[in-house]
């Protein structure tokens, strides 16, 4: 056994592709719920050495690319673009590469297959986006951090609830940890932004147009974003079934519902507005390319790692949002008392992974 993941060779068995191995009685293992014909019932988890350094190298990847995305969709690097336009483009690119996919590993005949089970998380990833694009022009990127640690507790829960997966007291520890120090920091930093900005407001510079009622009506729709991602991500999980062809045919089908749904939304709710525009610019392609480079990040780590990890991912970014935000946007230093909380971060990650 090496960092909590059981060789094939050493246990005996011969791994099937999708990492999952069936452990016989007396062997242990976390419980998963999967899906067959339908219905839900308790499986012993186990994946291989292999699979789980892939996790978490797309689980760092992914919280890189989250810190990238809270930086550029807020503040003054917001592109001009529509919402619906950059991530209909986003999922035009995940479409292709999941198409590629497709087509390379002879699955196509599985397109069609199931398409009921996407339109909930198409559905629900479409609100999550909505919403999270629109906070983000009114509020800054260290409230958005702040409020997306809600997704931590909130995706343990949905994952204990529905997928039966219990959190051990050394992993619970650990998200403990994590968890309290990235709120801790996020609070800091937004705490740091609002007395910069009530300085500036004192000497007669005003740094924000936004109203306090759509201030808080953002915070509001970022809190709905993070519930919401945390049962999405849950319920991904569970219909991927732990299999990449599978995968990559739910992503072909999530990106197909996604551009359809976006581009009805641009037609009916902001088109001829005036408020955004349509044609490209550098800065909103740059945002539709991460975010969709995030989405097959978030489907990868969901697939090796689950639901709680690729949250841990997620919230763990902050640590990356807080220098980006100081480097980029208020181009001044991270004060010690940050670093020191980012460490404290740092080392739940740590014995969270090496809890596994």
């Amino acid at each position: 056994m090496v960092n909590g993941c059981v060789r094939g060779a050493e246990a005996g068995v011969v791994w099937p592709s999708n990492g999952y191995h069936e452990l016989e009685p007396g062997e242990k293992g976390t419980t998963l719920a999967v899906a067959t014909d339908g219905a839900l019932f308790e499986k012993h988890e186990s994946l291989s050495c292999y699979d789980r350094y892939k996790g978490l190298c797309a689980a760092a990847f992914l919280s890189l690319l989250t810190a990238a995305l809270f930086v550029l969709r807020s503040g003054t690097l917001a592109s001009d673009m529509c919402s619906n336009v950059i991530l209909l483009y986003a999922e035009a690119i995940k479409f292709t590469v999941a198409i590629a996919y497709v087509l390379h590993s002879r699955q196509s005949h599985k397109l069609l297959e199931s398409i009921p089970l996407a339109f909930v998380p198409v559905t629900l990833y479409v609100t999550i986006n909505l919403l999270s694009f629109w906070a983000l022009k009114y509020v800054d990127a260290s409230l958005g951090a702040l409020m997306s640690q809600i997704k931590l507790p909130a995706t343990a829960v949905f994952s204990r609830l529905f997928l039966g997966r219990v959190v051990s007291f050394n992993r619970g520890m650990a998200l403990s940890t994590i968890f309290l120090g990235s709120l801790s920091i996020a609070a800091y930093g937004e705490m740091q932004e609002a007395h910069a900005e009530a300085e500036a407001e004192a000497e007669g510079v005003l740094l924000s147009h936004v109203t306090m009622a759509t201030y808080l009506l953002a915070t509001l729709a970022l809190l709905v974003e993070s519930c919401l991602s945390a049962a999405t991500g849950v319920y991904t999980q569970w219909i991927f079934n732990g299999s990449m062809d599978l995968l990559w045919v739910r992503n072909a089908q999530f990106a197909l519902i996604s551009m359809v749904q976006y581009a009805v939304l641009q037609w009916v709710v902001e088109d001829n507005t005036g408020q955004c525009e349509v044609a490209a610019d550098v800065r909103g392609m740059t945002v539709a390319a991460l975010f969709a480079t995030m989405g097959i990040s978030v489907a990868l780590t969901l697939l090796w790692l689950g639901a709680i990890e690729k949250t841990v991912a997620s919230v763990s970014s902050v640590i990356l949002t807080m220098v980006a935000d100081h480097l980029f946007v208020l181009h001044t230093v991270p004060s010690l008392l940050q670093i020191a909380i980012g460490s404290i971060i740092l080392n739940g990650i740590i014995q969270f992974s090496l809890s596994a």
